[in-house]
């Protein structure tokens, strides 16, 4: 039983209910939060650096490195783009491209450490 599948699955309620109570004002630099968006994008893209030398591993099929890459690049991208989704649209959105590129890095790292991660990913 994998536990990446089952904390996604259950993380999805809270962030239904941050969706539906989040504020629809766009956020500015002067917020706290936007600094804190700051942080995450950093500590996502620290995350997934860390994988990097992985991502070399001769074991590794086609098929898994495809797919460990383009969850990889995607997880990035969300993480980036939510800095100045902060500021150009509600705070909301932000917080719902940031939560994306999160369980995407989870898929990937589990995809990468595992080569399974049962619910989401098949086996190759």
């Amino acid at each position: 039983m994998n536990i990446g599948p089952i904390a996604s699955l259950l993380s999805t309620i809270p962030a239904a209910l941050a969706w539906r109570y989040g504020g629809v004002e766009r956020g500015t630099t002067m917020d706290s939060d936007f600094y804190q968006t700051i942080a995450g994008m950093m500590l996502q893209f620290l995350s997934l650096i860390t994988f990097w030398p992985s991502l070399s591993d001769p074991q590794l099929s086609i098929k898994s490195r495809f797919l460990i890459w383009t969850l990889a690049v995607f997880s990035g991208l969300s993480s980036l783009v939510s800095v100045p989704l902060y500021l150009v649209l509600s705070t909301t959105w932000n917080f719902i491209v940031a939560f994306v590129g999160g369980l995407l890095k989870l898929f990937f790292s589990c995809r990468l450490l595992t080569r399974s991660c049962g619910l989401l990913i098949t086996r190759s």
